[in-house]
């Protein structure tokens, strides 16, 4: 644990304490087993990460490492770009994708907020970190649903339809055999006999 002025202490263990009580008001507030908490430093390397960000990530080889290690690719640029833009006093929040120990994408929704020292410079980065997978979970299987639903809907119309024709081609054909009988009972050229039967 480090001390006070940022200093490893006698363990040698890798938490890290505040650097003022501002922090410590500020951590409580937002600690939640549910979301990740992630501090950095001015050179947005991690000083403090909570037991549910490393399990998110799959290592607790957290704490000294520069935050950029931890987006996949396509997402790196992207952190360097809102770590910039937060040295000015801009907080924000977007989605990107870490990468955990075994190299695997979690999409996340980061919500990062800038810190400030007592002279006014940048101090680093506090950020909240949502990991998305039930929710994209949840929207696939809302949209499979929602595809099943369409599907058995075009199903069902078409079942009315076929079965609506079919009826009306039946009574058409019935008809015409019904009238051809009457027709031929009526006239001459069915054989007496046959009429007699028909009647």
């Amino acid at each position: 644990m480090l001390g006070d002025e940022g200093t490893p202490d006698s363990t040698g263990t890798a938490e890290v304490a505040p650097a003022s009580p501002s922090y410590k008001e500020e951590w409580a507030a937002h600690l939640s087993p549910h979301y990740g908490i992630w501090v950095l430093d001015a050179d947005d390397v991690t000083i403090f990460a909570n037991a549910t960000l490393t399990d998110l990530l799959g290592t607790e080889d957290v704490i000294g490492s520069p935050v950029g290690r931890f987006f996949c690719d396509a997402d790196r640029a992207k952190a360097e770009e809102r770590s910039t833009i937060r040295r000015f006093g801009v907080a924000d929040e977007y989605e990107a994708e870490l990468l955990t120990a075994e190299g695997f994408g979690v999409p996340v929704r980061i919500s990062a907020t800038p810190r400030f020292d007592k002279a006014g410079a940048y101090a680093g980065t506090t950020a909240i970190i949502d990991d998305l997978r039930a929710d994209r979970r949840a929207s696939s299987e809302a949209a499979q649903e929602a595809g099943f639903e369409l599907v058995r809907g075009f199903e069902a119309h078409i079942a009315r339809y076929l079965s609506t024709g079919l009826a009306h081609a039946l009574n058409t054909s019935l008809q015409g055999v019904v009238g051809m009988g009457e027709a031929l009972v009526a006239s001459d050229a069915l054989p007496s006999e046959l009429r007699a039967n028909a009647l």
